[in-house]
């Protein structure tokens, strides 16, 4: 495949596996959002116990 970008031409390759993507990627994606959610868990308890010391972002 190939795509312009500018006067760049920019050769973009890529294979499809229609099997392996439909059963891999649910699982990919939540994990991602398990990861991205225990991220989010993780700062929140960082800046509070920070803020509780009274020093970090909010202090």
């Amino acid at each position: 495949m190939t795509v312009e970008v500018g006067r760049r031409r920019v050769v973009i390759s890529f294979r499809v596996e229609p099997v392996k993507r439909s059963t891999v990627a649910p699982a990919d994606a939540q994990v991602a959002r398990a990861a991205k959610r225990t991220a989010e868990m993780e700062r929140r308890r960082w800046d509070s116990e920070v803020a509780l010391m009274g020093r970090g972002p909010i202090a």
